[in-house]
């Protein structure tokens, strides 16, 4: 009997000293809610729209897995994590533990098709300001008009003269949610279906919209509640938009 209690103390010291789990133990959705806000820091320079694109997801899904309100908050199920792990080459169950650092993928020949990593594309963008983005006239490499107070991190291949803006109302929600932040390259040729920043000469706007060609050229809002608008002589494609950056705290 001295010998059981023992044994239970030694079990219970040692769950303490995080080598064994024990009843008290983290929860499992919040293991893996930690872990997949390592795998976004580490992996993917903060950039969750990239995991996103990753897992053939919308960025919405992913920024309900970190939502504050309990009640809009999405769990990550087994079959989400396991999902995670193949698109990672990780090996089964690495959500499941509480992780430290991602590492690189395993060369297990888990890795699913296309999720490889390939050349290196991370380049610091400036994020200015809507009307520095209308004018259009950039004073250096990737930085128009002015020196900007804040600097993101792009994934995707963009030219030397990106730029990032921060998103202001709701007229491109869902998809594109108010406070993220996308990278424009001005250097792309837009075309039918691309999300484009426009200035219209007519008031001088600066806008976010999907540009639409159907005989003549509309700038659309994704949600409904905002008119089309059809452009003229004296709209300007400021540039195309390449990737959606969204932070978690």
């Amino acid at each position: 009997m001295v010998l059981y209690f023992q044994l239970i103390l030694t079990y219970k010291v040692v769950y303490q000293a995080g080598k064994l789990p024990f009843n008290k133990r983290m929860d499992i959705s919040e293991i893996r809610r930690k872990n997949l806000k390592l795998i976004i820091e580490q992996h993917f320079a903060g950039v969750a729209s990239e995991l996103a694109r990753l897992l053939d997801r919308q960025p919405s899904e992913i920024s309900r897995v970190f939502s504050k309100n309990p009640q809009h908050r999405r769990n990550i199920g087994s079959r989400f994590a396991r999902e995670i792990e193949l698109a990672l080459g990780k090996e089964v169950g690495w959500m499941d533990r509480q992780q430290t650092t991602v590492g690189g993928p395993k060369d297990s020949g888990n890795v699913a098709p296309g999720s490889q990593p390939g050349p290196e594309t991370r380049r610091r963008i400036p994020v200015v300001s809507w009307v520095q983005a209308g004018e259009g006239e950039p004073s250096g490499p990737g930085c128009p008009a002015g020196e900007p107070e804040e600097w993101v991190i792009a994934t995707a291949p963009v030219g030397e003269r990106a730029y990032a803006l921060r998103i202001v109302g709701d007229s491109m929600e869902p998809k594109f949610p108010e406070g993220g932040i996308i990278i424009v390259d001005p250097e792309l040729k837009p075309r039918h279906g691309s999300f484009v920043i426009a200035s219209l000469g007519d008031t001088g706007e600066t806008t976010f919209k999907q540009l639409i060609i159907d005989g003549k050229r509309y700038l659309k809002p994704l949600n409904p509640r905002y008119p089309i608008l059809e452009m003229n002589g004296s709209t300007t494609i400021c540039g195309v938009v390449r990737q959606l950056v969204m932070s978690f705290d």
